[in-house]
C-alpha cells in the first residue's frame, strides 16, 4: 500500500503509514475499490472493511481469472515475472466517473449488471491488443502494455486501446442514457516510463502488478481527465506524437511530483502509420550504402517490366534500414511513372485481420481515409470501368469487406465460407496490373496475420506471368514455406560500415568539434543500425545534450552514460522477452560480466550444467545475440546496445 502523502511503500495490510503516520485508504477486499481513509463500508459494493472476511478472500481475483489464457500462462510460468523484473511500459487507467452516485441512484443489484458488462469493453479492449489487465478498482481497472511480454510499441498499443474502448463505452453510455436514465462517463489517463513489474504479496495471494513513479502519474492522469477524455502524460506524447492526434493541455501541477507536467489529450489516429513515416515527416537523412541491394531491386524490377513476374524478399533487423531500402526502390519507380502499391502489417494483427490487404485494396483504388463511404464506392467503381473488369457480381463483397456500403443495400450473394477466398480471387485478378509494370510493397510481413499470408501466397502464383515486382520485407525470425518456394530473391540487409555510420552521425550532428566524443561513442553503440543512430540523436536533443539544427548541433552540458532511446529500447526488449527463460537468465549474467565473456566465466556463475549452457549459447548466437570470437569458447555481444 502507498501512501497518499509520503509516497512511500507499506505492508498490504497496514491501516496507518509506517513513514509519516497518515492513514491509509482501504481496499475493499470484495470489489478491490480504494476506500478514503476511515471508510467502514466499500463505497462501490457496501461490503464491511473491518475485516477481510474468507469468503473476501476466496473471491480475490487472480491473473487468470481476467487475462486470456496465453498471457496468463506467461506470468504464472515465468521466473523473472515472479521474481520482479524492470520493463519500460505503458500504463493505463480507466474508472467511471462519479459511481457512487450511480450506484445510489439505481441500486446493488442492478449497477453490477452495469459493471460487468462495463468491465467486458475494458477488458476486450486491452486484450485486443495484448495489454494485460492487472487490477480492478471496483469501478474501473488498471491495465499495463508491454508486460509481461515486452512490446516495441506498448504507448501506441495503449493509445490504440483507449480509443477502441472510448468509442464502445460512447455506445454502452447512450443506450444506457436511453433506457435507465443513466449519465455514464468514463475518463482514462496513460502514462509510460519504466516500472518493477512481478509478485506483489506473500504465497496466498499472488498480482502480477507494477510499482513505481510511472504507475503513479498514470493515476494521476486519470484523475484530472474530464469525462469521457483521455489525457496523456508528456512521457506517452514523446512516444505516439505523429501516429495519434494530440491536444497540448499545458503544463499542470500534479500531487507528488515537483515540476508541473506537460498533459495531452487523445483525440484520434494521426497521419503517420510506420516508423519511416515518422522519419520522412522530420526530414529523412541522406541515403548512404545500400548500393549493391538497391542494384539488386532494380534487376528485379527490370525483370518484372519485361513480363516476369518477380517476388522479391528484404530481410533484416529491425531499424537496420529495410524499409528505407524499399522506400527508395518505390520513389525511383514513381519517377517513371510506375505505379507503387504500399501496405504494411501490424504487431496487433489479431486485432486488425487482413490489415495488410485492406491497405493493398485502399492503395490500389486510391482511398483515402477523409473520403466519404460513397465517394470510395464511386472511386471503386470507376476504376474497375476504366479497366474494363466486370466485377459487378463481386462489387458488394467489396464494399462489406472495406465497410463501405451503401445503407439498406442488400448483402452480397456469397456463402460466409466462400467469401473470403471470393474476394482474394478478385483481387488477384485487377491487382497485378496487367499490361503495366506495378511495385507492390508489404511492409513487416513478420506481424501479418495467417489469411494476409494466405492473400500474399496466391497473389504471388498470380502475378508470375504480370509485369508486377511483389516486393516483401520483413525481420530474420519469420519463415515461411509459400515465401521459400515463390520468392526470386532474398536480399540480405546487413550493419552499415563503420565509415559509413561516421558519414551518418557527421550528417545529423554537424562538424563541431565540441561533438566529436559523442559521434564517436553512438558509432560504436550502434554497431552499424542507421535507426539507432537517429534515435539516439534525438534523444540528445530531447534530453537537451546537444542543440542547434540538424546538422549543426553544439554540445550544450556533457553525457555521462549510454543514452538508449525508448524506441530502440523497445526493439531490444521485445526481441530478449522472446527468449526462454534459461537463454534469458544466460543473456543477463552474460551482461553482467561485459561486451564480452567466455563459457567458463557464465558456469561460474549459474546452476546449468555444461551441456545446458552450450545449448543455450549456440541458441543465442543463433538467434543474433551473441557471437564466438577466435578465442576458444569465447563470446561477444553482437550489438553493444544489447548489453547495455
Amino acid at each position: 500500500m502507498q501512501c497518499p502523502e509520503c509516497t512511500k511503500e507499506n505492508p498490504a495490510e497496514a491501516r496507518f503509514c509506517n513513514h509519516c503516520g497518515a492513514g491509509l485508504p482501504v481496499n475493499c477486499g470484495h470489489c478491490e475499490h480504494v476506500n478514503p481513509v476511515g471508510a467502514r463500508f466499500c463505497n462501490s459494493c457496501g461490503e464491511s472493511l473491518a475485516t477481510d472476511k474468507p469468503k473476501q478472500a476466496a473471491k480475490r481475483k487472480t491473473p487468470g481469472s481476467y487475462t486470456p489464457r496465453h498471457l496468463a500462462e506467461r506470468i504464472l510460468t515465468s521466473r523473472s515475472a515472479m521474481e520482479g523484473e524492470r520493463k519500460r511500459v505503458t500504463v493505463l487507467f480507466a474508472d467511471v466517473k462519479g459511481s457512487t452516485e450511480l450506484a445510489a441512484e439505481v441500486g446493488d443489484e442492478e449497477w453490477h449488471q452495469i459493471l460487468d458488462r462495463f468491465f467486458a469493453i475494458l477488458s476486450n479492449g486491452v486484450h485486443r491488443y495484448e495489454g494485460t489487465v492487472n487490477q480492478y478498482t471496483g469501478d474501473g481497472i488498471m491495465a499495463l502494455f508491454g508486460a509481461p511480454l515486452a512490446h516495441e510499441d506498448h504507448a501506441m498499443r495503449a493509445c490504440r486501446a483507449a480509443l477502441d474502448m472510448q468509442v464502445e463505452l460512447r455506445s454502452y453510455a447512450d443506450e444506457l442514457r436511453v433506457t435507465r436514465g443513466l449519465n455514464l462517463s468514463v475518463r482514462t489517463g496513460l502514462n509510460s516510463g519504466e516500472v518493477v513489474v512481478g509478485k506483489i504479496g506473500d504465497d496466498l495471494r499472488m498480482d502480477y502488478t507494477a510499482k513505481g513513479q510511472t504507475v503513479n502519474l498514470a493515476a494521476r492522469m486519470e484523475q484530472i481527465a474530464e469525462p469521457g477524455r483521455i489525457y496523456l502524460s508528456r512521457f506517452t506524447a514523446n512516444l505516439v506524437e505523429g501516429y495519434f492526434r494530440l491536444r497540448d493541455l499545458g503544463a499542470m501541477p500534479i500531487k507528488g511530483i515537483a515540476e508541473p507536467v506537460n498533459v495531452y489529450e487523445l483525440e484520434g489516429a494521426g497521419a503517420l502509420k510506420t516508423r519511416l513515416d515518422m522519419s520522412r515527416s522530420r526530414g529523412l537523412s541522406r541515403f548512404i550504402g545500400r548500393e549493391a541491394e538497391l542494384a539488386q531491386l532494380e534487376a528485379a524490377l527490370q525483370s518484372a517490366r519485361q513480363g516476369q513476374g518477380q517476388i522479391v524478399a528484404v530481410v533484416g533487423d529491425g531499424g537496420i534500414g529495410k524499409s528505407r531500402l524499399c522506400f527508395e526502390l518505390a520513389e525511383r519507380a514513381r519517377a517513371r511513372d510506375i505505379q507503387v502499391l504500399a501496405s504494411t502489417a501490424v504487431p496487433y494483427a489479431s486485432a486488425m485481420p487482413l490489415y495488410p490487404v485492406l491497405g493493398l485494396l485502399r492503395s490500389y483504388f486510391g482511398l483515402d481515409e477523409q473520403d466519404s463511404a460513397a465517394d470510395q464506392r464511386r472511386k471503386i467503381a470507376g476504376t474497375l470501368a476504366l479497366m474494363q473488369v466486370d466485377c459487378k457480381a463481386d462489387m458488394q463483397l467489396l464494399f462489406e469487406f472495406l465497410d463501405i456500403s451503401e445503407p439498406g443495400a442488400a448483402p452480397a450473394a456469397v456463402p460466409p465460407d466462400q467469401r473470403q477466398q471470393r474476394l482474394f480471387e478478385m483481387m488477384c485478378t485487377v491487382i497485378p496490373g496487367r499490361g503495366k509494370p506495378c511495385v507492390i510493397m508489404v511492409e513487416d510481413l513478420h506481424w501479418a496475420d495467417a489469411p494476409s499470408e494466405a492473400f500474399l501466397a496466391q497473389l504471388g502464383v498470380a502475378l508470375s506471368d504480370s509485369q508486377s515486382l511483389l516486393l516483401l520485407n520483413y525481420r530474420p525470425e519469420y519463415i515461411a514455406d509459400w515465401l521459400i518456394q515463390l520468392a526470386h530473391d532474398e536480399i540480405a540487409v546487413t550493419a552499415l560500415t563503420a565509415d559509413e555510420v561516421a558519414q551518418l552521425s557527421r550528417e545529423l550532428l554537424g562538424d563541431d568539434e565540441s561533438l566529436c566524443a559523442i559521434a564517436e561513442r553512438l558509432s560504436n553503440l550502434a554497431a552499424g543500425n542507421p535507426f539507432f543512430v537517429e534515435e539516439a540523436v534525438r534523444s540528445l536533443v530531447e534530453l537537451g545534450h546537444i542543440g542547434g539544427a540538424q546538422g549543426h548541433y553544439q554540445l550544450l552540458k556533457p553525457v555521462d552514460e549510454a543514452v538508449i532511446p525508448d524506441t530502440v529500447q523497445g526493439i531490444l526488449a521485445a526481441r530478449i522477452d522472446r527468449l526462454d527463460e534459461q537463454e534469458k537468465e544466460v543473456l543477463a549474467y552474460a551482461a553482467v560480466i561485459g561486451k564480452a565473456f567466455s563459457q567458463q566465466q557464465l558456469a561460474s556463475l549459474l546452476t546449468l550444467d555444461a551441456e545446458a549452457l552450450a545449448t543455450s549459447l549456440n541458441t543465442l548466437e543463433e538467434s543474433g545475440f551473441v557471437h564466438s570470437t577466435e578465442l576458444l569458447a569465447e563470446y561477444k555481444f553482437c550489438h553493444p546496445l544489447t548489453q547495455e
